[in-house]
């Protein structure tokens, strides 16, 4: 058989998972370290992390509880539960559990048996915390979660400091009796709130793939990203020393005791000439850049600024960079044998199930500075193995240094390399699936390169006269074009410049703000002409759009089903649900059209529903670009799962994957064959597409995970 051909069959060729019983619980434990910085994996291993209380029961009947924290022996129900294979094991946040029962109970239990209700409740772009989705799918009050939990957890989970009155340094049932009642009922009343919830979401439940590719996605989580310790710890040290001496110097510089106090620094900089009332980032990079300017200024005030007053901005900005924090978040969260563990989160991006990143956040990982670009393997043996002031004769700036070393700190092991391979453009490739949109996938087709293709239109020249320019050196035509073919296809429009009013910084809106957030030089004139080549030369990619709207409106005002292209959209209460090719659904939670005013002043109705917004559930609206953006990177997303799945079954080690990118280990002298095997499952059409998409991927082995 071809391998292609076994490659497209194998994720369809398992049974489903068989019918079980499910077994819910919940623990409550004690440890000296924090678990929300160090995640569940150093968290359970640590020798201070002890079980208090488990609380446990089936899908229906009483809740019962183990209290080991009172000397009791483990149930015998609930031992045999445990080693029963035919039962399901359901947790909120499921992981946790996962890890407590593996290494702080010494309990082994097949990841297979394992189901977490939050991972369904994530899946219907429900809330993830336990509390606020029971209060959002409307439990009763003695079905909620208690609101005091978090006091409790506080008091009786932590150490806590040793008072004249109170010397003790943990709260106990002993301590705290009443407290500790209450602490064993908010321990019932949680398996209490997830059962219920779990039985109102089961009939909204994950396909049985998904919850295979949940099982997956723990597998990966278990096996780690590699993280060379010895570099982290170093660069750790190289971070506080830097900004150690930095304050030093802005102390000699200003006279004041403590220049990193906003209410000392600000002041300062006020008398040098500081035009603005608060130290945001955006605020002094502007005042830096300012400065800059008044020097290249030939008729300029020879004293509008001191020196002094332009080094302590430019030290200001250094002691403020945010993304080396990362070097001491590997520091508490990877575990002794130098992997991190449990930084991906299923479906932990909305509805389209993307994954979200945790503590080290993959997804968003800081670039290095134009001139460190092609250096950071090398950046990052030094900072392993150089002296500080080594560092400090051989580069300019160490904090420059330092965040282009956050990335590479993953690195393979000894004898291993990383073997990385990311799909080409796939979010171009699927909405021109999607919208059948056939000049999009002729580029692809014909292996043309996209941006070349759109500077065509853009700029009137011959394809081949672009290509050529661009191979003479001259990408300036390709870069310029890039942000409109990968920011137009969501509707987005030119933009405009504005001040971020948290950060002080100049940002942009539209097409604008994409570009400047992909660093490509951009100006308005350019975003213009973006957005209008691409809905001259996209037609169909706009006809979709307003399809997929008109469908969305007709379904909320009628409630009868629509088709739009591959998709299909329903009703099923509380939510409008978008079926994709793949056969999950995304979910619009209590959908309804109302009267909104838009930006440019015109009261229009708008689509709406409710999501969690900035830390809060509220009704927000949508628009048709929005809509076609949710389908396509839901689409783009389980073609990801699709290669991963395949990839797993073919033998590939998977550690770490990020929207279109694969990154797994592999030993040395296997590394190339396993590239090609990972790219050959990455671009293994799903058995749900059909061969008007094309997929293509690229990658590279390599000791450090770096930006390609």
């Amino acid at each position: 058989m071809l391998i292609d051909a076994y490659l497209r069959g194998v994720a369809l060729a398992h049974a489903p998972p068989p019918e079980r019983p499910i077994f819910h619980l919940d623990y409550e434990t004690f440890s000296e370290i924090d678990l929300k910085k160090t995640g569940a994996s150093v968290y359970a291993r640590h020798p201070s992390t002890e079980v208090l209380m488990l609380a446990y029961g089936w899908s229906d009947g009483p809740v019962r509880q183990w209290v080991p924290a009172l000397g009791e022996e483990m149930p015998q129900e609930l031992a045999e539960v445990l080693r029963d294979p035919t039962v399901t094991l359901a947790a909120w946040n499921a992981p946790f559990e996962m890890a407590i029962t593996r290494h702080t109970l010494g309990i082994a239990i097949a990841r297979e048996r394992w189901l977490d209700v939050m991972a369904l409740a994530y899946s219907l772009s429900l809330p993830g915390k336990l509390s606020k989705c029971g209060e959002v799918i409307g439990l009763a009050e003695d079905q909620k979660k208690l609101q005091r939990g978090t006091l409790l957890v506080r008091k009786f989970c932590k150490p806590r400091k040793p008072t004249k009155n109170k010397p003790w340094t943990r709260s106990t049932a002993e301590t705290d009796p009443a407290d500790w009642q209450e602490f064993l009922e908010y321990n019932r009343q949680d398996v209490i709130a997830e059962r219920a919830i779990y039985r109102r979401l089961r009939k909204f439940q994950m396909p049985d793939h998904e919850w295979r590719l949940w099982h997956l996605d723990q597998k990966i989580n278990d096996a780690g990203i590699p993280i060379n310790m010895n570099a982290v710890r170093a660069a750790v040290r190289l971070t506080e020393s830097t900004i150690r001496k930095d304050l030093r110097r802005m102390g000699q510089l200003t006279g004041l005791s403590n220049p990193n106090s906003t209410q000392q620094l600000l002041p300062w900089l006020r008398a040098n000439g500081y035009p603005f009332e608060d130290l945001k980032k955006g605020h002094v990079e502007r005042a830096a850049k300012m400065v800059e300017e008044w020097e290249q200024d030939e008729n300029a005030d020879p004293f509008a600024y001191s020196p002094e007053y332009k080094e302590v901005l430019d030290l200001r900005l250094r002691v403020s960079k945010s993304s080396v924090k990362k070097f001491r978040a590997l520091l508490v969260a990877t575990d002794a044998d130098g992997r991190l563990r449990g930084c991906h989160q299923f479906a932990g991006a909305g509805r389209t199930w993307r994954w979200a990143g945790r503590r080290f956040q993959p997804q968003n990982l800081s670039k290095p500075e134009k001139y460190l670009e092609d250096r950071v393997p090398e950046l990052v043996c030094d900072v392993e193995h150089l002296s500080e002031a080594e560092i400090r004769a051989k580069y300019k700036n160490p904090m420059d240094v330092l965040v282009a070393c956050v990335r590479p700190m993953v690195q393979a092991p000894e004898g291993y390399l990383l073997v990385d391979a990311d799909l080409s453009a796939i979010e171009n490739v699927v909405l021109g699936w999607l919208a059948r949109d056939d000049k999009i996938l002729r580029v692809f087709r014909e292996g043309l390169d996209p941006y070349i293709d759109f500077a065509v239109d853009m700029f009137g020249k011959p394809y081949e006269e672009i290509e050529a320019v661009v191979k003479s050196g001259d990408k300036t035509m390709r870069t310029t074009a890039k942000p409109g073919v990968l920011g137009c296809g969501y509707m987005l429009g030119p933009g405009e410049e504005r001040e971020n009013p948290r950060t002080g910084e100049i940002e942009a809106t539209g097409l604008l703000g994409y570009a400047w957030n992909m660093k490509v030089p951009f100006t308005r004139e350019m975003a213009e002409l973006s957005v209008r080549t691409f809905r001259r030369k996209f037609v169909d990619v706009v006809q979709f759009w307003w399809d997929l709207d008109r469908a969305v409106r007709r379904v909320l005002r009628t409630g009868f089903p629509e088709k739009v292209g591959y998709l299909r959209i329903d009703l099923k209460k509380p939510f409008m649900r978008i079926r994709l090719p793949g056969g999950r659904f995304l979910h619009y939670v209590r959908p309804k059209i109302i009267k909104k005013r838009t930006p440019w002043g015109e009261l229009k109705p708008q689509v709406s529903y409710e999501q969690m917004d900035n830390g809060r559930w509220r009704r927000v609206t949508t628009h048709p670009g929005k809509l076609a953006e949710n389908v396509t990177q839901a689409v783009a997303r389980d073609i990801l799962a699709n290669g991963m799945t395949l990839a797993d079954r073919a033998g590939i080690d998977i550690r770490l994957h990020v929207h279109d990118q694969i990154v797994a280990v592999a030993h040395e002298d296997q590394a190339e064959e396993a590239l090609q095997t990972l790219i050959r499952c990455m671009t293994t059409r799903p058995a749900w597409a059909d061969d008007k998409l094309p997929l293509k991927a690229a990658g590279l082995t390599t000791r450090v995970f770096i930006k390609d």
